[in-house]
């Protein structure tokens, strides 16, 4: 039951991650948009550092994901995104929350009195 609860808590914790990253990914990819269109009246501008490294966060969060459903299949559904992450904390939720209850796991063994 401890065994559940965990992966359960790991899971979602992952999902509520992606998503911030996700968000902050979507918010300063439309900074960024705004800025061009706007302000440097369509002039391409360089994608901004902090857009890169959450990218880069993401794409390494979403690897489990990436095995089982190629890049073209992901890139095209923004949608389906929700989903896929997911289905990606899943996958995270139960190798990283099974570790963290064997390492974690209350002993079995009674104290010899």
């Amino acid at each position: 039951m401890k065994l559940t609860w965990t992966i359960i808590t790991t899971a979602l914790i992952f999902f509520l991650m992606q998503l911030a990253l996700f968000g902050l990914l979507f918010s300063t990819w439309l900074v960024h948009m705004i800025l061009s269109v706007f302000v440097c009246l369509g002039t391409p501008l360089t994608e901004p550092a902090l857009q890169t490294f959450l990218e880069r966060i993401l794409r390494a969060l979403m690897f489990p994901v990436d095995l089982i459903l190629p890049a073209p299949q992901i890139n095209g559904r923004s949608i389906a995104m929700p989903l896929l992450l997911g289905l990606d904390s899943i996958v995270w939720g139960i190798a990283v929350g099974t570790v963290f209850y064997l390492i974690w796991k209350p002993s079995s063994k009674t104290p010899a009195a």
